[in-house]
């Protein structure tokens, strides 16, 4: 078989590097049209066969010593429109699009949701009542914007006075609040003495039995009589103004006047 004439590689000039990569291409191609020119001419049975019409020709017949050109980085699968055997991968999402902006509410608050004010001067201040008679008393505490409701007690004191409130007074309330009022009454089985000192007989005895209490006997009998009429009542006990009994005597020891 006669010997193929190879084309050896030729180094390049210093000033032709920078084109190497294009170069170097353009003439490995060319050796290899070269060989296979060459090996569909020989002759001989033995020869080589020649190479098919459209076959691919391998790539390892250019010269060890070519310099090998830089191949362009391989695109990253996880890009974004790259088909791989897998799929298409999702796209990248810029880091500034992820962050979602709110949006500023339109709604404004109900006047519900707002605080209520507390009722201006809800409160006031148990006046003082004790010792004044109950219409007072009543007159006071509707003044202060509060409710009188009375409860009768009996007491020594006189009939018709307050005796306490309840709550006591100087008590903060709210406005509107019943305060009882406790009013000192006699006691039903009970009366006082009342004064009867230069009241003439006839009127003696009928202002000791109008309290309910008895009279001085003697002078019962004598009130109507011409001789004693005219006397005057001095000394008599119990004394004016002392609660008693009801039915309790009243004894006149010293009149004056008559005579």
């Amino acid at each position: 078989m006669p010997a193929v004439p190879t084309t050896a590689a030729v180094p390049l000039p210093p000033a032709r590097r920078r084109a190497a990569p294009m170069s170097v291409a353009t003439l490995a191609g060319a050796a290899l049209a070269m060989v296979v020119l060459v090996g569909c001419g020989g002759g001989g049975g033995g020869g080589a066969k020649p190479a098919a019409q459209g076959s691919a020709v391998p790539a390892t017949a250019a010269s060890p010593s070519a310099p090998v050109s830089a191949e362009a980085p391989t695109p990253d699968p996880s890009a974004a429109g790259v088909t791989t055997q897998t799929g298409t991968a999702p796209p990248r999402v810029s880091p500034s699009a992820a962050k979602a902006t709110p949006t500023p509410s339109s709604a404004h608050p109900s006047a519900a949701s707002a605080p209520a004010r507390p009722p201006q001067d809800a409160a006031t201040t148990v006046p003082n009542v004790g010792g004044i008679a109950y219409a007072d008393a009543a007159a006071r505490l509707t003044s202060a914007g509060l409710t009188a409701a009375r409860v009768d007690e009996v007491s020594s004191r006189p009939a018709g006075t307050v005796l306490r409130s309840n709550p006591p007074s100087g008590t903060s309330v709210a406005k509107g609040t019943r305060v009882t009022v406790t009013v000192a009454k006699a006691d039903d089985t009970t009366t006082t003495v009342p004064a009867i000192k230069d009241m003439y007989p006839k009127e003696a005895r009928a202002a000791v039995q109008a309290a309910g209490l008895a009279f001085d006997p003697t002078w019962v009998r004598n009130a109507d009589d011409a001789t004693y009429s005219h006397c005057r009542m001095w000394e008599f006990t119990p004394a004016a103004g002392t609660v008693v009994k009801k039915g309790t005597m009243v004894d006149v020891t010293r009149v004056y006047g008559c005579g």
